[in-house]
């Protein structure tokens, strides 16, 4: 099991993301050499934003569960339809990849 701790953020955000996976080799593809940290799962970003309030974690939430509906993307019809989306997580409680967790527990 892997837990992502979000750095620089209250204390009531970290952990927010827990990754349960067996392969090992997998999880190896992600390995970095930073003091900090020991994976790294996604592209560094300057634009990076600490959300301090649900408002903006739930406009962010949105903007991730609607993306893959974008003209230039066009992946799914809703964002409940998109496999790799938690939208259908937080519609239904199912969770394909046992992955997701409730913002609502963390935040």
């Amino acid at each position: 099991m892997v837990t992502l701790v979000i750095l620089e953020t209250p204390a009531i955000l970290s952990p927010i993301i827990t990754i349960n996976t067996p392969q090992a080799q997998t999880l190896e593809e992600y390995a970095v050499d930073f003091p900090n940290k020991h994976y790294e799962f996604w592209q560094r970003d300057s634009k990076a934003m600490h959300l301090y309030t649900t408002n903006m974690l739930l406009q962010k939430l949105n903007y991730i569960h609607n993306n893959p509906l974008q003209k230039h993307w066009k992946l799914s019809a809703t964002p409940e339809e998109y496999l790799y989306s938690s939208a259908k997580f937080y519609a239904d409680g199912k969770d394909w990849f046992d992955l997701a967790e409730r913002y609502e527990d963390h935040f």
